[in-house]
Order: C-alpha cells, then sequence, then structure tokens
C-alpha cells in the first residue's frame, strides 16, 4: 500500500455536539482551550446539547473508463424526543447525473422514484399526513439539490442514498473527479419579492429562487466525510487533495481512501492521466447509443492561430478576499506573459461598477503586458460581485475585423443571479468566445461551466493549492480558438448530418451517436480534422447519462430561444420521468410505507458548509455566541439581510405546538432575538457587528 500526499493539509474530523459543530468548542486537542472556555474569551455553560441531525456523509466512487458512478449516502439522526422533519441542502457533482435515491431504516430499504415536481410533492404531503417516513429531492441548480426527509422517528437514524452517474472532465489528458461538499454563501441582487425556501436570503426580483440557494452555513469543522474511489486498472499519476492510500486490488484495479479524516466544506478533488501523449479516440456502446470522446493533438500549432483580441473580466468583489484574488492575479499574469505581441489586450476589473486597463484593447507589446501586470498587482477588493455590466463590456461591443475576440472570465461565482448572466450570451458578438476560470476551493462549478459552454468557450478552475501558472498556460491553448468546427460523423449522407460541438486543444470533446456501431470514423466540417476508432462495450447503461446530456442541451436552448419555454420544459419533464433522472422539473420520492410515526414534529433546517476560503468563514473578526441547548432557542426567530450576506447564520426549527421564551443567549444578550410566531426560525450563530465594515459580494 502506497500513500499519495495531497496539495492541500486533510480536514480535521468533527466533534458531534452543537457547539463543535458550529466551531463554538474548542478542538479536544487544543492545548490552549482550557478545558472549556468558548472562541474569542466568550464563556458559557455547555451541557450536551441536542444534536444537529446530520451525523456523517459517506460517497462510493467507481470510475471506468471516462465515467463514474457514485453512491453518496447523507446519515440522519433524531436525538430529540418528537419526531423530525429535515431540510438539509447539498452540493453534487454539476454535470453529474441523479439516477436513483433510497431511505435506509434499520434493516428496510426503500427505493424512490422520479416524478413531476407536482406529483412528487404532492406524494410527500400525503406520506407526512399519514405519518410515513418520506424523502423529497428536488434540483435548484444543476450542483445545488434539497433533501426533504418527513417524520423521521424520534430516537431514529436513518440515511438517504443517492445514485450518481457522470462523464468525467478530460484536459490533455488528464481526468478530474470532483466531489463538493461545500456551498459557498451567494450575492443576492435585487429588491425582495418574498421568500419559498428556508435559506438566509429573501427572494428577489433578480433572483428569484434565492431562498433555495443560500442556505444556513456550518461554522467551524465539517460533517465527517468517509470517501472510497475504486479506479479501474490503467490509471497513472494519481493526484489528490487530500492524503489518500492507494492499494491494488487483485483486478488491477485500485482502491483509493483517505489517510486521515475528511470533513465538508471543501471539494475533494482527484486527477488522474489515462491517455498517452498522442491524439485518441475512444468509444463505447451499450446497444442503443454510442458514446464518443475525441482527444485533441497535445502539440500546439502557433503558425494556424488568428491574432486575439483578449478581454480579462476579473472579479474583485468582496468574496474574492485575499487568498482568491491573489489566485485570480497568478492566473491573469500566467496568460499575459503567453501572449504573442500580435494579439491585443483588455483587463475590466468588476465588483460595484467597471474599472478598465485602457480606454480600448492595446498591442500585447512587452511594455504593455508589464504595465497591465502592474496594474492587476494594484487590484484590491470590495464590494458586491455585479458581474453583468462587465460581461456586457466584454462580450457585447463589435470585435474588430479578422480578429478574434477571447473574453476569460476569472471568478468564484458565488452569484444567485444566474439567469441574468446567463443572458449575456444572447448579446455576445459573433467573433467572441466566452471562457471561463472558477477561482477557489469550491466556486460555482455549474454556473461557470454552463456560461463558459453557451459563450462557445470552456471553463476550468484552479485554487491557490494548484500549480496556478501551468494550468492556466495549459488551459490558454484552448482560449486560441477550436482547432477543428462542426464534429460529425464521417459515414452518413448529407441529408442526415448532424455536427456535434468543436474541439479545442488541450480539451476533450464528448457526443453521442444513436444505435450501436463496431468502428467509428469522425472528420470536421471542413475536412482538415479526421479521425476513427473501434468501439468498446460500455462498463454502464448509457441511457442516463444520454439523457443528461439532452436535458442539459434542452436548458441551454432555453436560454437562447425564450418563447420556446413551454416546449422545452415539456420536453425536459418527459427526460426526466422516462429515463428516471432529477431535473429542474422531475424530483425523486421515496416513502417507507412500513413506517408508522405518531405526534407532533420538528421541522429543522441542516446547516450546510461552506468552503474554507468563502467569505463567511474567512473573517478572523466574527465572535460567536450561543445558546445552552436547541431547545433553549425555540420560539425566537431571527431574519437575515435580505439582499446581502447574512449577519446571522442559522438553522431554522418549526415548532409546530408553539412555544414562547426569547431563547437563552450568552454573551452580548441586548440583542437576542424577541419576536414569537407559530413558525420560528432558530438562530444558532450570530456574528456580532455583521461582518464588520468587510466588503459584500
Amino acid at each position: 500500500m502506497s500513500m499519495i500526499p495531497p496539495s492541500i493539509p486533510p480536514a480535521q474530523p468533527s466533534r458531534r455536539t452543537l457547539g463543535s459543530l458550529l466551531g463554538m468548542e474548542p478542538p479536544q486537542d487544543d492545548p490552549e482551550s482550557g478545558g472549556g472556555s468558548a472562541r474569542d474569551g466568550i464563556s458559557r455553560t455547555m451541557s450536551e446539547p441536542a444534536r444537529l441531525p446530520l451525523a456523517r456523509v459517506s460517497a462510493r466512487v467507481r470510475i471506468v473508463g471516462d465515467c463514474a458512478q457514485t453512491e453518496l449516502q447523507e446519515h440522519y439522526t433524531n436525538t430529540h424526543d418528537r419526531p423530525l422533519d429535515i431540510t438539509h441542502t447539498i452540493p453534487l457533482p454539476h454535470g453529474a447525473a441523479v439516477i436513483g435515491v433510497e431511505i435506509l431504516a434499520g434493516e428496510r430499504t426503500v427505493r424512490g422514484a422520479c416524478h413531476r415536481i407536482p406529483e412528487a410533492r404532492e406524494l410527500h404531503r400525503s406520506a407526512k399526513r399519514r405519518g410515513k417516513t418520506s424523502a423529497l429531492i428536488e434540483q435548484r441548480r444543476d450542483d445545488i439539490h434539497t433533501i426533504m426527509l418527513a417524520n423521521v422517528p424520534a430516537g431514529a437514524s436513518i440515511a438517504i442514498t443517492l445514485h450518481i452517474v457522470e462523464r468525467l472532465r478530460a484536459a490533455d489528458g488528464r481526468f478530474e473527479y470532483r466531489l463538493p461538499t461545500g456551498i459557498s454563501p451567494k450575492f443576492v441582487p435585487g429588491a425582495a419579492i418574498g421568500q419559498d425556501g428556508d435559506g438566509w436570503s429573501a427572494d428577489t426580483t433578480r433572483a428569484p429562487d434565492a431562498s433555495h440557494l443560500t442556505p444556513p452555513v456550518l461554522a467551524g469543522a465539517g460533517t465527517p466525510i468517509d470517501v472510497d474511489v475504486l479506479l479501474a486498472a490503467g490509471a497513472t499519476d494519481i493526484q489528490s487533495s487530500v492524503a489518500l492510500e492507494r492499494a491494488e486490488e487483485a483486478d488491477g484495479s485500485i482502491r483509493l481512501r483517505p489517510v486521515s479524516p475528511v470533513a465538508s466544506g471543501n471539494d475533494i478533488v482527484i486527477r488522474f492521466w489515462g491517455r498517452d501523449t498522442t491524439p485518441t479516440m475512444r468509444a463505447y456502446s451499450d446497444g442503443a447509443r454510442t458514446l464518443v470522446v475525441v482527444d485533441p493533438p497535445l502539440a500546439r500549432h502557433p503558425d494556424r492561430e488568428r491574432p486575439r483580441e483578449i478581454v480579462y473580466v476579473l472579479d474583485r468583489s468582496g468574496s474574492m478576499g485575499i487568498t482568491r484574488i491573489e489566485s485570480a492575479k497568478r492566473a491573469i499574469i500566467a496568460s499575459l506573459r503567453a501572449l504573442s505581441p500580435r494579439d491585443r489586450i483588455q483587463i475590466i476589473a468588476f465588483s460595484d461598477g467597471c474599472a478598465k486597463f485602457r480606454p480600448r484593447p492595446t498591442l500585447a507589446s512587452v511594455d504593455t503586458v508589464e504595465a497591465a501586470i502592474r496594474w492587476v498587482g494594484r487590484i484590491e477588493t470590495g464590494g458586491s460581485t455585479n458581474a453583468l455590466e462587465a460581461l456586457e463590456l466584454a462580450c457585447s461591443t463589435p470585435v474588430a475585423s479578422k480578429r478574434v475576440r477571447t473574453v476569460l472570465l476569472l471568478t468564484d461565482g458565488d452569484v444567485a443571479n444566474d439567469a441574468e448572466i446567463l443572458h449575456v450570451t444572447r448579446r455576445m458578438d459573433p467573433a467572441a468566445r466566452l471562457f471561463a476560470i472558477g477561482i477557489g476551493t469550491g466556486p460555482s462549478h455549474a454556473l461557470l461551466s454552463r456560461l463558459a459552454r453557451l459563450g462557445g468557450g470552456s471553463y476550468t478552475s484552479v485554487s491557490r493549492d494548484d500549480a496556478i501558472e501551468a494550468e492556466v498556460l495549459a488551459f490558454d491553448h484552448a482560449t486560441v480558438g477550436p482547432i477543428a468546427f462542426g464534429l460529425h460523423e464521417a459515414d452518413v449522407g448529407s441529408s442526415e448530418l448532424a455536427t456535434h460541438g468543436d474541439l479545442f486543444a488541450g480539451r476533450a470533446t464528448s457526443f453521442f451517436l444513436e444505435g450501436h456501431r463496431d468502428r467509428v470514423r469522425i472528420a470536421s466540417i471542413d475536412g482538415l480534422f479526421k479521425a476513427e476508432c473501434a468501439v468498446h462495450s460500455s462498463p454502464l447503461s448509457l441511457g442516463a447519462l444520454w439523457a443528461r446530456d439532452e436535458v442539459e442541451r434542452m436548458e441551454d436552448r432555453r436560454v437562447a430561444e425564450p418563447d420556446l419555454h413551454s416546449e422545452i420544459d415539456a420536453r425536459i419533464a418527459d427526460l426526466g420521468v422516462t429515463h428516471q433522472i432529477q431535473t429542474r422539473l422531475t424530483a425523486f420520492v421515496a416513502v417507507d410505507e412500513a413506517s408508522k410515526v405518531i405526534g407532533d414534529s420538528l421541522s429543522l433546517v441542516q446547516p450546510t458548509s461552506a468552503p474554507e476560503d468563502s467569505m463567511i468563514l474567512r473573517s478572523s473578526m466574527a465572535r460567536y455566541s450561543c445558546v445552552d441547548t436547541m431547545d433553549d432557542m425555540m420560539g425566537s426567530e431571527l431574519r437575515a439581510p435580505r439582499t446581502d450576506y447574512p449577519r446571522y447564520c442559522y438553522a431554522s426549527v418549526t415548532d409546530e405546538r408553539r412555544r414562547g421564551g426569547a431563547g437563552s443567549w450568552l454573551g452580548d444578550s441586548a440583542m437576542a432575538p424577541t419576536r414569537h410566531r407559530t413558525s420560528h426560525k432558530l438562530p444558532i450563530i450570530r456574528l456580532l457587528g455583521g461582518m464588520h465594515g468587510l466588503p459584500h459580494g
């Protein structure tokens, strides 16, 4: 057995008391803790409180060929003396398809089914009324889903299993598997219009579902995660964001497990190589469909490249902080140094407003590049993530004749107004292509990858622990433009010709063909690029992956053709139900008909971890207050500001029997919540003095 060293230190296991879950108790092995003092010297008496329901998470991953299958289990325990309803918003891989859901209750396993959302919600409500344990899982974004549990019996433990399939992202022969475990707080612009979800933000005119995207944040050590990854034989040069033990299985496959306990918050990333240095093409068939994957040539041909006009769009909002903005600066500087003197450059830095490096794009002479590097070095963070104006400036203004404009967006993507951002691509100059680099340990992959896809470009992500310069130089090859246009199957007549996208340097492209083939030949629309390969048997059914691709295509078409929303939505719902995959319009529901729960239930919102470099966890000035037990706080309500980062982070408890009391607060009790309603919000953490003047964004 060998060990794979991490690129970031492994997270530490968390204690399972309320105080330790929320970062209010020092670690047990902290020699300076004094045995019972709270963080920042706030004294309090903490008996063993009622625990938050999420006990642990486990992920079993199998990677074969270009695909990954993940079995993700969320384990919940109800330590109360009453039934519990739980709402828990979780991150999932952004390009994946949820193809199955199960409830594990004792010895029973209950399989769920995918329905249109109105039907799924009614099944869930009916189960709750009848005293049955039920689980409903809905998609909020490609990478954000919500688990809603009803009637978890008092004292019981249950697990929710999500079965997930995805195609792995490949670049320069390197495959990447990414398991997100945290959700960054998001900038929410617009005026409040109500609150449909349980998040800290209201829904707004510019982010109408923000309350579903802003779960309460779990501070301190995250939830323990048990990860087991099985790689097919042939994977080489394995890298990971956590320290891993490597064991060889009898069949040559490679089993990877963390050396020490891992906690939620940052993405867990595993990268490996699965191809040689020559251009390759692969194809897999399950009999009904054929998946084709094309790797581009690794060599770059500058003589074939057209002069570029490259516009860097840099997020300098408050959420970029010190760590993220320094990563973004390193990325821009590496890209600037790789430019040709024939290229033209512009830099736009945005937060509340926009600042330009020069009034117009300028030739990338040595002096200009050095001036640009100095300008970037002086950028500081502050303000909100108002990306809209900057993207309009970069994408919609006319492109100079005989040039190709490359727009390179560098951001964490922590915004809730996705629709506004995506619609910029409808107004792009035809000669412009939009690329994106996600910055940080858990950027908004779903938004940024979709934005790049709609903008005709591609996406990657970097964090401070990556070799940022090397990553950006490899990505820069792709930003030159496609090396092959309009890939299509070569053996079909012109009346049947269907193109399947473009091929960029360093970025594999893939597409599906209907039916089985023994051999596949493809070509570019101009005939300059050709490749062929034999077709291998697929290690898994391709139906769900094909349907996921088709849903993605329909969602992109929905942005481009708003007049066809009804028709497109009907198609998406049909795909979800027919192929049993979760979509924006379909949801899984599982009902344990053998269960019988009696009594009024509590409703609790499980806080979600945030990446370690997100703004809400970054402020060293934030001080915490806490309560003695969960029950002491019932009957109080505390609301967060509605159009900015939360001044208060909280879990939510609904007491159907109504209880009074202002809640027991330690520390600055003068600001303790005093409002009482039948449905109450349970404050868990209060950041005293808000964010102490830190810029929002």
